[in-house]
C-alpha cells in the first residue's frame, strides 16, 4: 500500500515452536522515489522473502534518453534556446 509517497509493508509469522502460540509482527515504511511509476509497482513473495520492484516512470526515462541523445549530437544548446 502506498500513501503520500510512502510504501508501507506489514506482516506476521509464527515464532519458534518453543515459544508456543506467539506470533512475530512487523511494519515498515519506505519512501517511494519521485520518478517511480506507481501503476507499475510489483511485488513477489517467494520462500519467505518479499521482493518489491519500483520501476522508473517511462516518460522520465524517455526524456533523459532524448536529452542524452541531443547532448551526444551537440544539439543541447539549440534545444535549450528553442525549448524543443
Amino acid at each position: 500500500m502506498y500513501n503520500k509517497g510512502r510504501l508501507r509493508t506489514s506482516g506476521e509469522r509464527p515464532s519458534s515452536p518453543s515459544q508456543g502460540d506467539r506470533w512475530i509482527r512487523f511494519k515498515t515504511e519506505h519512501s517511494i522515489p519521485d520518478d517511480c511509476d506507481l501503476l507499475r509497482i510489483r511485488t513477489l513473495f517467494d520462500d519467505g522473502i518479499l521482493y518489491v520492484t519500483l520501476p522508473k516512470s517511462i516518460t522520465r526515462m524517455k526524456a533523459r534518453r532524448r536529452m542524452a541523445a541531443r547532448w551526444k549530437r551537440g544539439c543541447l544548446a539549440w534545444w535549450k534556446v528553442s525549448g524543443g
